[in-house]
């Protein structure tokens, strides 16, 4: 399977909290916090009384910082977009090099990557990301200006990289709408396990979602993608 990396860039602070190293300052503390709050919560529920409770600061410092809550909500979904653009840098790139050589095996390992490299288990980090999850799914459904935001720098792109990676792995077989459909119903395998993991989970009878069942889950999706696309 095509290695993958994480890169981390200065200054994002999801990343920093997944990996673990929320910062002490105010600022890192609030968007913490506001992560998490946001995404338990719609934007007309989330309150920021209870983001400073939880980041331990002075109330007045979220709109010192951010403006208020709109402001501090646009700041959030700015470094969900980096993050995800950080996130699928080195997938990028290996899918240059599959464009240039036309391998149909590189092509099929770098959809089984991108695939596994978004579903989340239970934990910290797992639950960190379930949060960018749910603000994505809510701003969805809403169709507005910040899931504009998220479509065009960070949905788009990864969807027409796996499009042209379907139509590279599958040798021609698929192209053009069909290759697009086919990679847009492999990006909702993920979907299914991350958002519905709940009725996943009692479905399977699994005690949680931990790292082994991620591990399974990726490999029979390994195992119907070259089905698929042989």
């Amino acid at each position: 399977m095509v290695e993958y990396f994480t890169f981390m860039k200065e200054g994002n602070y999801v990343q920093a909290m997944l990996d673990g190293r929320v910062g002490s300052d105010a600022k890192s503390k609030i968007m913490a916090a506001a992560l998490e709050e946001f995404g338990m919560n719609s934007l007309a529920a989330a309150r920021t009384r209870n983001i400073a409770k939880r980041a331990g600061v002075n109330h007045a410092a979220i709109s010192y910082y951010f403006g208020g809550k709109n402001g501090l909500y646009e700041a959030v979904a700015r470094q969900i977009v980096e993050f995800i653009e950080i996130y699928d840098r080195r997938h990028y790139e290996l899918f240059e090099r599959v464009k240039r050589n036309g391998s149909a095996e590189e092509a099929k390992e770098l959809i089984k990557s991108i695939l596994a490299s978004r579903m989340s288990c239970e934990g910290a980090s797992g639950e960190c990301l379930r949060y960018i999850i749910m603000i994505i799914m809510r701003e969805e459904f809403l169709n507005g200006r910040v899931f504009e935001m998220f479509f065009k720098k960070a949905f788009k792109p990864v969807s027409d990289m796996m499009w042209k990676l379907v139509e590279i792995g599958s040798g021609g077989k698929y192209m053009g709408e069909r290759a697009h459909i086919i990679a847009e119903m492999l990006m909702g395998q993920v979907h299914l396990f991350n958002n519905a993991r709940t009725g996943v989970v009692r479905s399977m009878s699994w005690k949680c979602f931990d790292r082994a069942c991620v591990r399974r889950v990726g490999a029979v999706s390994a195992e119907l993608i070259d089905k698929i696309l042989e």
